[in-house]
């Protein structure tokens, strides 16, 4: 038995005698049981019906440099129809070798906004409509997921019967637990839902309004701010937890990275900013240290001083003791030559690396609620389309507006004309 993937897709040439249908709509009475997963359902409307199936089974090897738990897709429409707003949150598990996701956008005028992976912000490089994000494992712990959040804008194509097509970005990774909901101004109706993501009624609400104010902007950077202070807390607690106990400085430097990027008190930030300092000092002279003793023992120098210490250093997962001991071994002067040394090669990396701002964009979410979920999509590059009808009820409600106005008005001009005009009496 194989443990690979399979994909199955239907040809739709050979569709005969059969129809498309929502797996919904099937009648309790067949027993057919919970029906929310199925991705193609079909009803028999000849006796000769049949169908081809195209089946491909993938090895796991081959689809899974990282694997994607999941995918949240946020799209909000503007009011005029023609702008779109989209958010992207994934939480990937990365694997040893994966060190870059390459994300398509669907058309070539499409802006990407921000790019964050675990709360910090990177810098993606650009070929065309491709862009490749830099992803690190989360350093928060060893079977944690590496959080991905994009933000892109995008125009929409006018249509000339209302019927949109809106396209998703499209990875070079397979996609688990896909959901795409979408955000239509309160003056659209939406209908005729299709795609190769299943609608979902029962998460969606087209006939109710939600009017994004400015107390629900508060209170989503409220919830976020006491996120960050959380993450804050928590990064200096494992960077501690890294560097004095597991031997991990790499993992630790992490840490105190993530806990500096997210704290929101003044204390908790000079506190991270210390920490990894400190760690990085200390990395990079016990380092220098390893290469000069590495270079006595290939010259086979018997006197190689400090030699026993060696053992500590464990390929650089050494602890906060070791680093200590380390810089005992050293005189006054040769630690103060390093350390001078140690900050000017650390000032310039920092120079040359530059700084990495980006702005947390709070998307609106105003206007009708429409979900469609998918719960896989098996091969890298795979395209994924949603397509529904649009139409807008603005012109509709104005005409409606005008003729009542005009038949206020006749009946208006009806009643002064009566009382001006009186029939004469007999």
């Amino acid at each position: 038995m194989s443990t690979g993937r399979v994909e199955i897709e239907p040809v739709v040439a050979t569709l005969n005698g059969l129809r498309v249908e929502n797996a919904r709509s099937i009648p309790s009475t067949f027993k057919a049981g919970d029906m929310s997963d199925a991705i193609y359902c079909y009803r028999a409307v000849r006796p000769d019906h049949g169908l081809t199936l195209k089946v491909q089974r993938h090895r796991t090897a081959e689809v899974d440099p990282a694997e994607v738990a999941g995918v949240n897709i946020m799209s909000v429409i503007t009011g005029e129809r023609d702008d779109m707003l989209t958010r992207v949150e994934m939480q990937v598990d990365v694997g040893n070798n994966f060190r870059f996701l390459q994300v398509t956008l669907p058309e070539k005028d499409d802006t990407l906004w921000t790019a964050f992976v675990n709360g910090n912000v990177v810098d993606p490089t650009r070929e065309g409509q491709t862009y490749r994000i830099p992803l690190e494992r989360a350093a928060a712990a060893d079977d944690e997921q590496t959080s991905v959040e994009l933000v892109y804008a995008s125009k929409i194509a006018s249509t000339v019967m209302g019927k949109q097509l809106f396209r998703a970005p499209s990875f070079n990774l397979p996609l688990n637990n896909v959901t795409w909901v979408f955000r239509v101004p309160k003056s659209m109706r939406c209908y005729g839902f299709d795609g190769e993501l299943r609608f979902v009624p029962e998460n969606s609400r087209p006939t109710d309004v939600q009017i994004f104010s400015a107390t629900i902007y508060d209170a989503v950077l409220d919830r976020l701010q006491q996120e960050d202070a959380t993450i804050a807390a928590k990064g200096l607690n494992q960077g501690d937890e890294y560097y004095r106990q597991k031997g991990r400085p790499r993992d630790a430097i992490k840490a105190f990275e993530q806990a500096m990027m997210r704290a929101q008190k003044k204390g908790d930030l000079e506190d991270a900013k210390i920490k990894l300092e400190n760690v990085v000092k200390q990395s990079a002279k016990v380092g220098l240290v390893e290469q000069r003793r590495q270079m006595w023992r290939e010259r086979n120098a018997s006197n190689a001083p400090g030699k026993a210490q060696t053992k500590g250093y464990n390929l650089g997962n050494f602890t906060a003791d070791y680093a200590r001991q380390v810089e005992r071994s050293l005189d006054a002067k040769e630690s103060e030559a390093l350390g001078n040394w140690v900050q000017k090669v650390i000032d310039q990396q920092a120079a040359a690396a530059g700084i990495s701002q980006g702005i947390r964009v709070v998307v609106p979410e105003h206007g009708r609620r429409l979900q469609f979920f998918r719960p896989m999509v098996t091969r890298s590059g795979a395209p994924m389309m949603v397509e529904f009808a649009m139409v807008d009820l603005r012109p509709a409600n104005k005409l409606w507006e005008t003729i009542c106005a005009a038949v206020a008005l006749l009946l208006i001009l009806r009643l002064a004309v009566g009382r001006i005009v009186k029939p004469a009496i007999a």
